[in-house]
């Protein structure tokens, strides 16, 4: 008489009728075993993997950065700002981070609700800018936890980011130059500051506070009443080249990602409860793990063969991105290969989870750097206008961009900048989109179509102008 399956068997049971069609005659054998031969099996497939599983914790705790002093530790710093901070309380029509909003004159005013807004976050920006004045931040993350670790700190420092676009606005609008610098500065190094640790989604974040930064560069400059002397935009423009050369850590945040990828693999295998609620919110492992992981433990092997390989071929093709000896000319194949590796799901099960959210990580790097390309072509252009007239160069090569500052980055075909005079007398710079397609940058916007582009309205008053404060 065979004995009552338990919870776990009956989970195994369900999963092998669900994927029935692949092995047919294999799991029906498996299936009319007794409930003890195959908690047996269950048993020797744990303690095969068990005896197999690699110091993966201990790779993971080498990534746990030394701990900074308080003079040279900007986290905490940060930290009182975002307690600081102040949400936007007027319409939401009105958000400073919606695009439109600004070409209303009246929000610049004295009084107005954007002006209350800074006004209220006087001492989250005074916090800010003395963390950004501190070379690092150590936000003291235990990296033992893998894929539960908190990371609370990373919507703040996004806000902060945002908080300087507005700042800067405002600072331009009063012809504040040192400021918007200051205000820029600020922005950039809340990015900087939350991609520190070798965490991905860090990574990730500060790539998107430093999109924020490429933009409110040039929205200065489309600021009614702006007009920044010739000095002002030299800085501008020293900032905005060090922001693109500035050194990528990326690689390392992939190393990291690998490391506690693997971690939370081996403890999955164990049926670890912390990586069972960090992966499917639930701590019982019968709920989402594959059987192929337990008897025998072959899948799991082939699992962490083809998990290492994926990120050995990923980290090799992005430091050649990083060096600039790459673009995006070399992505395409090389992402449906990563892609073809993984077809099969049971053989590659943690791969399929995990994979897909940093499938296109090299496009997020190749995306900043064609947002501070755009920016910097647009500041030459500003500048050369404002020297001539306020005509506009009439072709890109006029800017005098070097090799590296021409090029798009996102451009599968290897082409330049787009540039573009405007019927309405504004300039229009873009880059392909994700898409990998020139959309026709201005007006591919009137068709819901997004490359990376930028409007710089006409001058209002041609000619130079003395340095700002």
């Amino acid at each position: 008489m065979q004995a009552t399956p338990t919870e776990e068997q009956l989970a195994l049971a369900a999963w092998f009728v669900q994927h029935k069609r692949r092995w047919p005659l294999a799991w029906a054998l498996v299936l009319g075993l007794s409930a003890t031969a195959t908690s047996l099996l269950f048993g020797f497939g744990v303690a095969a993997a068990k005896a197999n599983l690699p110091d993966s914790t201990a790779s993971v705790l080498a990534l746990e950065r030394p701990r900074l002093d308080s003079t040279t530790n900007a986290a905490p710093l940060w930290d009182k700002a975002g307690v600081a901070f102040t949400r936007w309380a007027g319409p939401v029509m009105d958000d400073p981070d919606r695009e439109g909003t600004w070409s209303n004159p009246s929000v610049y005013s004295s009084g107005s609700a954007f002006r209350n807004y800074l006004a209220s976050n006087a001492a989250c920006i005074a916090l800010a800018d003395q963390a950004a004045a501190l070379p690092h931040a150590n936000w003291d993350l235990d990296f033992s936890q893998g894929y539960n670790i908190l990371l609370p700190f990373l919507s703040k420092q996004r806000v902060l980011a945002r908080l300087g676009r507005t700042r800067a606005r405002m600072a331009a609008f009063d012809n504040d130059w040192n400021e918007v610098l200051t205000a820029l500065h600020t922005a950039h190094a809340a990015g900087v500051h939350a991609g520190e640790d070798p965490i991905l989604i860090n990574h990730l974040v500060a790539f998107a506070s430093d999109t924020t930064v490429a933009n409110a560069l040039l929205d200065v400059l489309n600021t009614p009443g702006a007009r920044p002397g010739d000095a002002d935009l030299d800085r501008l423009l020293a900032f905005a080249r060090a922001c693109h050369e500035q050194e990528s850590h990326l690689s390392e945040s992939l190393e990291g990602e690998r490391r506690i990828g693997l971690m939370m693999l081996d403890r999955l295998t164990t049926g670890d409860a912390g990586a069972m609620m960090a992966m499917y919110g639930t701590p019982s492992p019968a709920c989402e793990l594959p059987p192929t992981y337990n008897p025998l433990g072959l899948s799991y092997f082939t699992d962490r063969a083809a998990y290492d390989k994926y990120f050995e071929r990923k980290s090799a093709r992005l430091k050649r991105i990083e060096s600039d000896l790459a673009s995006a000319v070399d992505l395409d194949q090389t992402e449906s290969d990563d892609i073809a590796q993984q077809k099969d799901r049971l053989a590659h099960f943690f791969s399929h989870q995990i994979l897909p959210t940093i499938h296109r990580t090299e496009r997020s790097f190749l995306n900043r750097r064609a947002y501070w390309r755009v920016a910097i072509a647009g500041l030459l252009a500003y500048k050369h206008a404002r020297a001539h007239g306020g005509r506009w160069p009439a072709r890109l090569s006029d800017l005098g961009l070097g090799p590296a500052e021409v090029a798009d980055p996102c451009d599968p075909n290897g082409g330049s900048i787009r540039y573009r005079l405007q019927a309405d007398g504004s300039l229009a710079i873009w880059t392909v989109s994700a898409d990998a397609k020139d959309n026709g940058g201005p007006a591919g916007k009137d068709k819901g179509w997004d490359d990376y582009c930028f409007l710089l309205k006409p001058l209002e008053t041609p000619g130079g102008g003395e340095d700002g404060k």
